[in-house]
Formats: C-alpha cells, sequence, structure tokens
C-alpha cells in the first residue's frame, strides 16, 4: 500500500491501517497475526525490513507491506483455488480532525495445499553384540520405516524429511554403539543410503514411505520421539502443513494384498510402549489404517503327514498370529498356501526370535498375518533351508579421475540357483547402468570437471521377494588415480611425510603406495598384508608361492614379484620372479585381480632360507 498525503504544509498523524478478508460474498473471513491463533483462514504480519509508519509528512509518500499467508484448508478443496477479497481501512489525523479511509478490497486465489501427517516406525529391540556378554554375535538387521501421508488438496512438491541418528537408551553400559547404513529406500524403491529421504512429489490424499535398513554394533531398546515447531515468523502453528508425528513399535514389514492396494511394503506396528498386543495395527503405504486382529492364543502349527498346517480362528479382517518355531530359527518359509488356493505372500509370513535376557537364550517364533479368512481355513506351509536372499560379488569404494571413463561390473548370485536382478538407486549425472542380465549389471561413468567429489551409489540384487542391498562410494579427483585416493584419505593434506608414496601414517609397515595396490585404508592398521606366502608341489620338488590381490584399473601401477636367498639381498640379488599360476577369482572385488607367483627356486634342495616379495612401483606423477 502506498500512502500519498497530497496536503504539502500538513502532516498526516496517528496513523493507522487495518487489512480484513472477505470471501466472494463479501462475508467476513478469520484472520490473525498471532501464530498461535489457530483456526484463522489468513496469518499476515507487515513485511519483513518494513515498519508501519505513525505519520505521512505534508507532501510526501510512504509504503507500507503485509506477508500474508493462507492457513491450510483455507482453499477448501477445489483444486483451482478459492476466491477471497482482501481490503484495508485507513485511519488519520490531519490538521486535528480524525478520517477514516476505505480501501477498495482485490481478490486472491488460494490454491490447495498439503497437510502432512508423519508416522515413523521403530523395531522396540535391535540385535547386536550383548554389553554384557563377551560373545561376539553378529548383528541382525533391521527396519526403520517412516510414512509421510498428505491428508490436504494440495501436492507436496520436493519433499525431503532428514531423520535423525538413532539412539539405544538401554545401554547402562555407556558403550559406544554403531549404527551402520546397509540401504534405503522410497517407496521400495532403492535410493542412496542416507537418512535423507528425499520423497519427491506427495500428491493429494497421498502417501509416500521410506525405510532404512541398517544395523547396531550393539544389543539394546529404541526410545524414539518426535516433535516439531514451527517458525512464527511465517504463521508458526496457524499455517504449518505439519499436522502431527506419531511413532509406532515396528511388528514387521508386511503386505496388504487386498485387491485395489499398491505392491509396496506396509507396517504392521503397535503404539510405542504399548504391551501385549493391544492396538496393533496395519499401517498402509497408501495411508489406510485398520486394526488387526492378533489370534496367536487360538492358533497352532501341527505337523500333517510330510507337512504342516497352521490353523488360525475364523475373522474377518486383518489378522495375526505368532507361535513357537519348532525349527529354532533353523528353517526358512519357502511356501505358504492358505486352503482356498490363495498364495501368501512372503512377505506376510516369517520366522522370528527375541532374547531372553533372563535365561541368556533366544525365543524363535512362526509369524503370519493375513485378511478376511472368515472360514478360519488352514494354511498349508512348506519350510527348509531356503530361499536365502542373493550374494554380491565383492564390491569395494572406487577412485575416479575426472574425464575418464569408468566401468564397474556389479555381480550377484543366488545360493538358491536361481538368477538375480540387479538395480541401482539414484546415479550421478551421466552415469548409466546397464540392464541386469545373467546376474551381471555394468556401471559405466565419464564424470566431468565439476563432478569431483565423493557419490554414494546403492545397488539392490533381488530374487523373489527377497533382496540384498549394498553400497559402494564413488570418489571423483581431478588428478591420477594415486592422487585422488590420497586426498579422499588426507583431505588437504599436502606433507610429504604423510601422503608421500613411502610414507607410512599408520604405521604398521605399509607404504602408501602399497596399501593403494591392496586396496587398503591408509589412516588404519591393516590386519594383514594382503600378501600370502605358501607352498606347491612341481617337478618333484616343493616352491614357495606368493598371492597377492592388486587393483586393475590404474596402468601407473607396476608389479613385480621378486625372489632371494638373503631377506636383504646382499648376499643373493633379488631376481624377478615370472611363473604365474593360475589362480580362481572368487571373492575378489570388481576392478582387483588376485595372483599367484611361483618361486624358481626349490627349498628342498639345501637352500637354507628362501624369500619373496612384492614390489609396486608408481610409473605415473604422484
Amino acid at each position: 500500500m502506498t500512502i500519498t498525503n497530497g496536503l504539502a504544509n500538513t502532516a498526516l498523524t496517528n496513523l493507522s491501517v487495518s487489512i480484513y478478508f472477505t470471501d466472494a460474498q463479501g462475508n467476513p473471513i478469520s484472520s490473525t497475526t498471532d501464530p498461535n491463533a489457530t483456526g484463522s483462514k489468513f496469518f499476515y504480519e507487515v513485511a519483513s525490513g518494513q515498519a508501519a509508519p505513525s505519520s505521512v509528512a505534508g507532501g510526501s509518500t510512504a509504503t507500507l507491506g503485509w506477508l500474508i499467508i493462507p492457513a491450510p484448508g483455507a482453499s477448501g478443496t477445489n483444486p483451482n483455488g478459492t476466491e477471497y477479497y482482501v481490503g484495508a481501512t485507513l485511519t488519520y489525523t490531519a490538521a486535528g480532525q480524525q478520517q477514516s479511509v476505505t480501501v477498495s478490497p482485490n481478490y486472491i486465489f488460494v490454491q490447495p495445499q498439503p497437510q502432512l501427517t508423519l508416522d515413523y516406525f521403530l523395531p522396540a529391540q535391535v540385535y547386536g553384540r550383548d554389553p554384557t556378554s563377551t560373545t561376539v554375535a553378529s548383528p541382525i538387521p533391521f527396519n526403520l520405516g517412516v510414512r509421510v501421508t498428505n491428508s490436504g488438496y494440495g501436492a507436496a512438491t520436493n519433499l525431503q524429511i532428514n531423520s535423525g541418528q538413532p539412539k539405544i537408551t538401554d545401554n547402562t553400559q555407556g558403550l559406544a554403539v554403531q549404527f551402520v547404513l546397509l540401504g534405503a529406500s522410497v517407496n521400495d524403491a532403492p535410493v542412496a543410503p542416507t537418512l535423507l529421504a528425499n520423497f519427491g512429489l506427495v500428491g493429494a490424499q497421498k502417501s509416500s514411505v521410506a525405510r532404512w535398513l541398517m544395523t547396531s554394533s550393539l544389543s539394546g531398546k529404541f526410545s524414539f520421539t518426535a516433535t516439531f515447531t514451527h517458525a512464527d515468523s511465517l504463521g508458526g502453528s496457524v499455517t504449518s502443513l505439519l499436522t502431527g508425528t506419531n511413532p509406532h513399535a515396528l511388528v514387521h514389514d508386511v503386505l496388504v494384498d487386498l485387491p485395489g492396494r499398491d505392491t509396496v511394503r506396509d507396517f504392521l506396528a503397535l503404539p510405542q510402549n504399548a504391551s501385549g498386543t493391544a492396538g496393533l495395527e496395519v499401517f498402509e503405504s497408501q495411508g489406510i489404517d485398520t486394526a488387526v486382529s492378533d489370534v496367536s492364543n487360538s492358533s497352532y502349527l501341527a505337523l500333517a503327514g510330510s507337512a504342516y498346517q497352521f490353523h488360525v480362528p475364523a475373522i474377518a479382517g486383518f489378522i495375526y498370529a505368532q507361535v513357537s518355531d519348532p525349527f529354532e530359527g533353523q528353517q526358512a518359509v519357502q511356501s505358504a498356501v492358505r486352503a482356498d488356493g490363495k498364495q501368501i505372500n512372503l512377505n506376510n509370513v516369517w520366522f522370528s526370535r527375541t532374547f531372553n535376557t533372563t535365561t541368556s537364550q533366544w525365543n524363535y517364533y512362526f509369524n503370519l498375518f493375513d485378511a478376511n479368512n472368515t472360514s478360519g481355513l488352514s494354511y498349508s506351509l512348506v519350510f527348509g533351508t531356503g530361499p536365502l536372499p542373493p550374494v554380491f560379488e565383492p564390491l569395494t569404494d572406487q577412485i575416479l579421475t575426472a574425464g575418464q571413463p569408468f566401468s564397474l561390473l556389479v555381480t550377484a548370485t543366488d545360493p538358491d540357483g536361481t538368477t538375480p536382478v540387479i538395480t541401482s538407486g539414484p546415479l550421478p549425472a551421466g552415469a548409466i547402468m546397464s540392464a541386469s542380465s545373467g546376474g551381471k549389471a555394468t556401471l559405466s561413468w565419464t564424470p566431468s570437471l565439476g563432478q569431483a567429489g565423493s557419490f554414494p551409489v546403492s545397488f539392490i540384487a533381488t530374487e523373489g521377494a527377497l533382496s540384498t542391498p549394498k553400497t559402494i562410494t564413488l570418489t571423483v579427483g581431478t588428478g591420477t588415480k594415486l592422487q585422488n585416493w590420497k586426498q579422499k584419505y588426507f583431505p588437504g593434506i599436502t606433507d610429504p611425510n604423510i601422503i608421500g608414496d613411502s610414507a607410512n601414517p599408520s604405521g604398521d609397515g605399509l607404504s602408501n603406495l602399497l596399501k593403494y595396490a591392496l586396496n587398503f585404508d591408509p589412516t588404519k592398521q591393516s590386519p594383514n598384508s594382503g600378501i600370502l606366502i605358501g607352498t606347491i608341489q612341481a617337478n618333484g620338488h616343493t616352491y614357495l608361492t606368493l598371492t597377492y590381490v592388486v587393483r586393475t584399473d590404474d596402468p601407473n601401477l607396476s608389479y613385480a614379484v621378486v625372489g632371494s636367498n638373503s631377506p636383504t639381498g646382499t648376499n643373493s640379488p633379488w631376481t624377478t620372479q615370472s611363473q604365474n599360476i593360475t589362480v580362481s577369482q572368487d571373492g575378489v572385488a570388481a576392478n582387483m585381480q588376485r595372483f599367484e607367483v611361483q618361486d624358481s627356486q626349490p627349498i628342498d634342495t639345501g637352500l637354507p632360507r628362501r624369500f619373496m616379495k612384492l614390489q609396486v612401483t608408481n610409473t605415473g606423477a604422484n
């Protein structure tokens, strides 16, 4: 609003401006300047950097602006927006007389807005190493999940949720807990494994879900609270698009397979801290929440001939049952068929276990989730040692040079003999993943000079209902591969005593160059040298062999295996050994290769001692 004082010699004082809102029919609409006054349809305040003038000198002008933010629901359900009018009343004093001017209202259209609710799903207990025991156990992977539901009539665009680091609360010893992020997905599509979930667009009256697959180094219980605050300068709770955050104790990821449902997994969960099974619900990826009947006490597993039958009572709606596992964790569910022929999705039938701290023993369970078994039909179950999830051939972090082509073969196998399909999460700009064929896919990329940095890339190997995630980091630099490798581990350091080829900053006796060649972390002491000395029988004699695994993606590296009768080579010069032995490449990471070299001198002909070693030379610039 611009206020012009046409009275050259008279100031306008006691200036006051009030704005008002009406609907298209002229009816007053509630508005507020209080960010906590919920129920109003508009929040407004004087625009940032401006102040409401109290007077306007004669012959001058003053400009006043407002920030106006509609509250959720102001647009109603009309996708084209709802028409409102904004007007103002100006009061002032001129020459001792109070005056009032009504400014003709102008129209605005309020477009529909999203209204978001976040539901978080976390396991009540996670299993790593028991902090009260010296027994080392492999961590059991677990899922963390979040569902965002948009109950508004406008789409949420570019939506991202950055979840905080989990925290183990039942950790009286105060031990450090390490969480390892194995993978992440949005609507069951793999994405980069970070705690930042990018949902993109969540349409009106729609929902989306994200999951993080993790392990914990220690066993313990989760505690989770979710709170949010509003910026008062943007309308506070009046204009907030976030309606609430709700934590739930995750029982298992399931799949509601009723007609009209999607193929994205859903959450079977309890309200956090709920005891027993009261309140068990299935929270669907499409935003539908439904109570689930727990029929565990009325269900049982029985052996009928050579097959198992699972019996449940007749219940309409969703059911869940948990009974003791007769195999104590040694079997997997291969198939489950209801008596009417319905094939139960393997997401909905599973084995589980919990640790009894009193007895220090595991308790094992069989679980089933289904819907509309109104006749109490039994389930025919087939158990076995499989199916087993796919397995990736070793994949390690890769060093790339900007402007140079890069190729990485990703391979996965299935212990059950089938061929898994390999997919990837979001790739860096310009990178291409070939179509999966025969359990193999190739990542190809020529990074540009402007793409220097680190890029996490996720792969998922899928076979049927089972999948295995794998994430590596592609580090792009502008120097040689060796220079880029050094900058990855020693960013910004130029001291040759730390980053020089012959330097050994970890103090384990292995130079940076050798660790680069062997694909080791130069900042940590290596558990072994990566080089194995053995023996072989040939031509009636015994010979030493040297086996090593080195990178093959750097043409500036030169390798030589040498042998000598003296550890220093003083009495017997080191000589190159060139007799290579064919050796298996099983378990060797992509862009690496295993070699085995046989010594030329037998060790059973009276030689007191014999020595072999690997020499690595950098033929390029540092």
